[in-house]
């Protein structure tokens, strides 16, 4: 067990927001209750890959508060920010149709 402090203003995670979480809720069991029936979350908008319910979105789509309700104990921040990075690089190697890696990635700041 690592040591640990929670995230501060300067230490948010470093989300893209791709969507490829929202578009393979399917693949955890603690998201697949949002699969819209497509493997897709029901509150994503795929036309503008954005949120319909953002600022009310569940917990679990909050990396800062999954980390302080359970994974303060096990992880520092640092660790479970690289954590998520490599799920996040691994959802992004999927293949798309034709086998060919998804693609669907388009990184905003």
């Amino acid at each position: 067990m690592s040591s640990s402090c929670s995230p501060t203003a300067d230490s948010t995670f470093p989300c893209h927001q791709c969507g490829l979480c929202c578009q393979n809720v399917h693949l955890s069991r603690e998201t697949q209750f949002l699969d819209r029936g497509d493997g897709t979350c029901r509150h994503y908008a795929s036309d503008t890959r954005t949120c319909a319910i953002y600022a009310d979105r569940p917990d679990i789509c909050r990396v800062d508060r999954m980390y302080a309700t359970r994974y303060v104990r096990l992880y520092s921040w640092s660790e479970f920010v690289a954590l998520n990075l490599q799920a996040c690089a691994a959802l992004a190697a999927l293949p798309g149709p034709g086998g060919q890696p998804e693609g669907k990635a388009v990184f905003r700041k």
